[in-house]
């Protein structure tokens, strides 16, 4: 992302929740090719509620779309 990587988005949408409670915890995915653990561990850390690396099917799309 050309201003912002998707953790400190991620951390920003978590501290605008926080800020405002009556707003609803959103369900935030991380789909990426970076499979490192460092990768997973920072973007739990920053608030991502699921990591999933590429490729990803349509079928695991689905799933997670139905879990919302």
């Amino acid at each position: 992302m050309p201003v912002m990587d998707g953790f400190r988005a991620t951390e920003l949408i978590r501290a605008h929740e926080k800020k405002n409670s009556n707003l609803k915890h959103c369900m935030i995915a991380a789909i990426t090719g970076v499979t490192s653990e460092q990768a997973r561990k920072d973007a739990f850390s920053s608030g991502v509620d699921k990591f999933m690396a590429k490729p990803i099917s349509m079928k695991q799309i689905r799933a997670l779309i139905e879990d919302i």
